[in-house]
């Protein structure tokens, strides 16, 4: 997790700066490329925060890592174990003796002594998959509750509505007409649903001339499959939430969507169809101030987007350099998200503890101690005896070898009640 983490940070500056660049170039050519193609392009983009960060897992090779490693080089004195005398044979001093709470106390102290705290890296991993989720699951939550009300609510449209949205299917290209329904908690036409759209319009439904303007621009919206395009602006604000540059590349996005619907719909048309087509968007501008839910397109105009949108409607662009300019920001995606690819050396996670690589390295012996054929677990010698740690004692120090024969033999005599060995055993 804290890989995919990192690879999303790193995806989320490139694709912020990405955005600012398209969002400075959109400017200057706002009347040379038409809004169908820009369009494309902030969907490039949310798409490329979307992907880019998955690909940032997959491996790039082998990473060789020139750091030397640490090796600690134990005498094998010191590692060779030696061998405890019996429980009878300690000294069951006040001083010496330990009690079975003492042991447990301390064991416990270990215990605790060896927990470690979660790395910085991984509480942030963890706080930005809450986040994502929680953001993901509130909006779907709050969409399918909205649903549901209107479901239960909704009534078949008029009899008149149905060959007019029919006409405006076939006009934009749709295989299929989509469900007309009439709901009281609508307040503007719009268009919900991902795998079966329905057009739900409001109680008071508005002229006849204007129905056929709002049903032809929400079958735009059909034909381009723009829900789909909102439920990619959706996973990438859940993912980058943490991000307000992407916030505000969705905001504009979706801005977009409308600019390039509106363009799609006045195509060939003559000026006084266009200005009526005006006259529609300013009667809906009421409805613009009510929060439209997610995965749905509505035919709804917000204040500050009226002379933008009336003036792309009465002078549409016919520009034909939306290819040169989208290929040009596909590249610059790819370079600005690539660019600052992160990945963890190894493939490891950053957030284990130093603790384990280094346990690990006197836990097993070295390979090359071991003999051809000879496993690590074969390869453990017997804890020695009295008699072996005695000689090994013997080579440097004869007295005090010998001092040892007599003490543990005297304290076998003792245990065994033989008085004549315990005779032989003292001067």
């Amino acid at each position: 997790m804290n890989a995919l983490f990192l690879s999303v940070a790193a995806v989320s500056v490139g694709g912020s700066a990405a955005g600012l660049v398209w969002a400075l170039v959109q400017k200057r050519l706002e009347k040379r490329v038409c809004a169908r193609w820009r369009c494309r392009v902030w969907t490039l983009l949310l798409a490329a925060l979307l992907i880019l960060p998955l690909a940032g897992l997959l491996p790039a090779g082998t990473a060789v890592d020139s750091r030397p490693g640490v090796v600690l080089e134990v005498p094998e004195a010191a590692v060779r174990p030696m061998a405890a005398p019996p429980r009878s044979q300690r000294q069951t001093g006040p001083e010496t003796t330990m009690s079975d709470e003492t042991v447990g106390l301390a064991g416990e102290g270990q215990v605790h002594a060896g927990l470690t705290l979660p790395s910085p890296l991984t509480a942030a991993a963890v706080v930005w998959l809450l986040g994502a989720t929680g953001m993901l699951a509130v909006q779907t939550a709050a969409y399918l509750r909205w649903r549901h009300a209107v479901k239960r609510w909704e009534r078949p449209a008029p009899a008149w509505v149905e060959p007019m949205v029919r006409a405006a299917a076939i006009e934009a290209g749709l295989s299929s007409q989509p469900r007309v329904r009439q709901s009281p908690l609508v307040a503007s036409p719009m268009v919900a649903g991902m795998v079966s759209p329905t057009l739900l319009l409001p109680k008071n439904l508005p002229p006849r001339e204007e129905l056929a303007m709002i049903c032809a621009h929400e079958m735009a919206h059909c034909r381009r499959r723009d829900i789909q395009r909102k439920l990619l602006i959706l996973l990438a604000r859940a993912v980058h939430w943490f991000n307000p540059l992407v916030h505000w590349m969705a905001g504009q996005a979706q801005r977009e969507i409308e600019l390039a619907c509106d363009e799609t719909v006045v195509t060939n048309r003559p000026p006084q169809w266009r200005q009526a087509y005006c006259q529609a968007l300013l009667h809906a501008i009421g409805a613009a101030g009510q929060p439209a839910p997610v995965l749905s397109t509505r035919f709804a105009l917000e204040k500050e987007q009226i002379m933008r949108r009336f003036a792309r409607v009465m002078r549409p662009v016919r520009g034909k350099k939306g290819a040169a300019v989208f290929g040009l920001m596909a590249l610059l995606a790819l370079l600005c998200c690539c660019g600052l690819r992160v990945q963890v050396p190894g493939g490891e996670s950053a957030s284990e503890p130093v603790s384990a690589a280094a346990s690990s390295v006197t836990s097993e012996p070295a390979a090359s101690e071991l003999s051809p054929g000879t496993s690590a677990g074969e390869n453990e010698e017997p804890p020695e005896d009295m008699e072996a740690t005695a000689a090994r004692i013997a080579e440097t120090d004869p007295v005090t070898a010998q001092g040892y024969r007599n003490a543990f033999a005297l304290v076998d005599a003792l245990k065994h009640g033989d008085q004549q060995a315990v005779n032989r055993c003292l001067p």
